[in-house]
């Protein structure tokens, strides 16, 4: 079905963009610790 390739594919979009935050934000973390 193409609707469920299109779910899969939102969904790994939604994981990446995730840990693309979740980069920043450590890396934001890191340069505030003394």
């Amino acid at each position: 079905m193409l609707t469920q390739e299109l779910s899969v594919l939102f969904k790994a979009a939604d994981l990446q963009i995730r840990q693309k935050k979740i980069r920043k934000l450590a890396k934001a973390a890191v340069l505030k610790w003394p």
